[in-house]
């Protein structure tokens, strides 16, 4: 895969950097703990599940299932910014996430029409939305998929400024 390009993450991963890993606790805040000194970095005051990092920004959501998204600092904790909830429950088989040292993008859908929502990692922006499936992320792209007639996806790439 080139470099800077994220696969969104299937099923279970353990987010982290280094030695530091991300977590929710038992009452679901979320928090990064250092493994080589054995104590906890920071501790968020808000709920959330980590979902993607890397390394120094954490995306996280309200709930594993629902709720809106926030972008943290990963060595602080502190919120960079907020987006709304997709739409998307996270335990949908169609649920997917993907992040860059420049774009954040979240699949979401209205009914039964998927997309997938671009934020800039800077600023938090909204950058577009994009109908159909992730497919995967780059530091100035989205790639989407879509059904193209029995048994074909089609391709699809969009430059996206960060």
């Amino acid at each position: 895969m080139p470099a800077g390009v994220r696969r969104p993450p299937r099923g279970a991963v353990l987010i982290g950097a280094g030695t530091r890993i991300a977590a929710a606790t038992a009452d679901d805040a979320v928090q990064v703990y250092d493994l080589a000194t054995g104590r906890t970095v920071w501790r968020s005051d808000e709920r959330g599940v980590p979902l993607e990092s890397d390394g120094t920004t954490l995306l996280v959501r309200d709930t594993a299932d629902e709720g809106g998204f926030r972008l943290l600092d990963f060595q602080t904790g502190a919120v960079r910014w907020k987006a709304p909830d997709s739409g998307l429950p996270g335990l949908s088989a169609s649920w997917d996430c993907a992040l860059t040292a420049g774009l954040v993008a979240v699949q979401g859908a209205v009914g039964e029409k998927p997309f997938v929502r671009v934020y800039a990692v800077r600023s938090g922006e909204d950058r577009g939305r994009f109908g159909s499936w992730l497919a995967g992320l780059g530091d100035d792209w989205v790639a989407t998929t879509r059904g193209a007639g029995p048994n074909r996806l089609a391709l699809e790439m969009f430059r996206v400024t960060p």
